[in-house]
C-alpha cells in the first residue's frame, strides 16, 4: 500500500484513506450538483444563466462593432453565463467519476 493511502488526516473516519475520503467528498459534492439542478431553484437558476447569454448574444447583433466596451460587456455576461453552467457541470462529472474510482478502487 502507498504512503498517501496510508497517511491519516484528524478529520478521515477511522479506516477510511484520506484518498477514499477524498473520493467520497467528491462523489457528495457532485451528487448535491446534481440534487442542485433537478430541484427548481437549480433549474430556474441555470434558466436565468441561459437566458442572460442568449440575451447578450442578441444585444451584440444591435451594439455599434466600434463600441469596445460595449462589447466587452455582453462578451463578459456571456463568459459568465458559460462559467457558471461550466462549473456545474464540472462538479457532476467530478462526482460521478470519483464514484466510478471509488466503486474500482483505482484512480483513472
Amino acid at each position: 500500500m502507498s504512503e498517501a493511502k496510508n497517511k491519516k488526516r484528524e478529520d478521515t473516519p477511522p479506516g477510511v484513506s484520506v484518498e477514499e475520503a477524498e473520493l467520497i467528498a467528491e462523489a457528495c459534492i457532485g451528487d448535491e450538483a446534481r440534487q442542485f439542478l433537478d430541484s427548481d431553484l437549480g433549474r430556474t437558476v441555470l434558466g436565468i444563466a441561459e437566458q442572460g447569454i442568449e440575451n447578450a448574444r442578441l444585444s451584440m447583433e444591435l451594439v455599434d462593432p466600434h463600441d469596445a466596451k460595449a462589447m466587452m460587456k455582453l462578451q463578459n455576461e456571456i463568459a459568465l453565463g458559460r462559467r457558471f453552467k461550466g462549473w456545474l457541470i464540472e462538479l457532476l462529472n467530478r462526482g460521478e467519476n470519483a464514484l466510478e474510482v471509488y466503486r474500482h478502487g483505482t484512480r483513472t
